[in-house]
């Protein structure tokens, strides 16, 4: 890729001195933005480790509620880890993850695509420990803690925290707390099942994220991002590359290109 990468800036910089200007900039930029996603993807690594290192501490990790009780907080904590992922996640690594092409499979990867999901299901996983593991007398207050900090992560507009805290409310050993879900307000719960709702595919949650992009000034929006790539796969999957005549089916890469662009929008800021 860099061979490549080399290749065509020194023929566009034979051209012109504005144009190998343009080019220099371009490429020190492009510098800059791999040393940045090698520090980060570094640290993925540094927290895998220490990850490994608590799961066999007999100790283990200390409770979520010792380390923050404040909903609004523990949100935005969240918001900030949601974003700092997202925005190493290229536009390039879309493509890698749905292509076919044995021409590119030594060059395949999609490093933090599969640490932003392996983060999702990570987060899921704690929020179901910590409610089962609690003592009984804390649960409900531990489950309405979650279900508070789901509902500041919609304000944030942070859907991805939102529905990881929600699949772990859905998951089996949760679920069956009946005496602890019976002590939960009525109406919070009514409020997030309502949004996480996958009738008509996702249909309400959809409608809330295109409306939370639409009101957006400067904060980021952070789509359900498993949602996100199930959309993109179905269009991959479902449209052939090329037409019945031999032509390249540009609807299809279009289509793709709009997911991934709108993706991008996403995330950055105005």
């Amino acid at each position: 890729m860099m061979r490549v990468l080399r290749d065509v800036t020194k023929k566009l910089s034979a051209l012109s001195t504005e144009t190998k200007k343009s080019c220099g900039t371009l490429v020190q930029g492009l510098i800059q933005k791999l040393s940045v996603l090698d520090k980060y993807e570094q640290a993925l690594l540094e927290i895998n480790r220490l990850c490994l290192e608590l799961s066999v501490d007999p100790h283990g990790p200390p409770s979520i509620l010792s380390l923050c009780d404040d909903s609004l907080l523990m949100a935005r904590q969240l918001t900030h880890i949601e974003v700092e992922r997202i925005n190493n996640i290229g536009p390039e690594e879309f493509i890698q993850t749905f292509t076919k092409d044995p021409e590119f499979f030594d060059v395949k990867k999609t490093t933090n695509i599969e640490a932003y999901v392996e983060w999702f299901n990570r987060f899921s996983s704690l929020v179901a420990t910590e409610i089962c593991t609690a003592e009984k007398k804390q649960r409900h207050r531990l489950l309405e803690f979650f279900l508070d900090v789901a509902l500041e992560c919609i304000k944030l507009h942070n859907y991805n925290s939102f529905m990881a805290i929600i699949a772990a409310t859905s998951m089996t050993p949760v679920s069956r707390l009946k005496k602890t879900l019976s002590k939960i307000p009525s109406y919070k719960l009514h409020e997030v099942e309502h949004l996480m709702d996958p009738c008509s595919n996702f249909s309400v949650y959809r409608e809330h994220l295109a409306d939370s992009i639409q009101k957006r000034r400067s904060e980021y929006v952070i789509p359900f991002f498993s949602l996100f790539i199930k959309d993109i796969y179905f269009v991959n999957e479902c449209h052939k590359n090329k037409r019945q005549d031999g032509t390249v089916n540009f609807e299809k890469f279009w289509a793709l290109s709009r997911q991934v662009t709108q993706f991008i929008s996403w995330k950055d800021t105005n």
